[in-house]
């Protein structure tokens, strides 16, 4: 039924966007190998990602809106990116 309504809406040339937001975070990065016994295992460490928020809007014409922020997402800075997002539209 939404797949049915979504082609109808394309049918009419209507512009359709997906907008979604999500929240990457990294890890701490230790890698651990087996080693002989008593012998010291070599850890290796890569940096990390902390509290980075993407959000992200492709529309239906392959057009991407995207804006990263340091720290989550709350409804403040969403709202803000929406109207920005309004904003380019018009």
């Amino acid at each position: 039924m939404f797949a049915e309504q979504m082609l109808s809406l394309l049918a009419r040339e209507r512009v359709i966007l997906n907008f979604d937001e999500s929240l990457i975070e990294g890890s701490a990065g230790k890698r651990r190998s087996w080693c002989a016994k008593g012998m010291r295992a070599a850890r290796h460490y890569r940096s990390s990602i902390h509290g980075i928020s993407l959000m992200l809007t492709i529309s239906s014409r392959g057009e991407r809106f995207f804006q990263f922020l340091q720290g989550n997402n709350n409804e403040a800075s969403v709202s803000s990116y929406l109207v920005a997002l309004c904003e380019s539209l018009n």
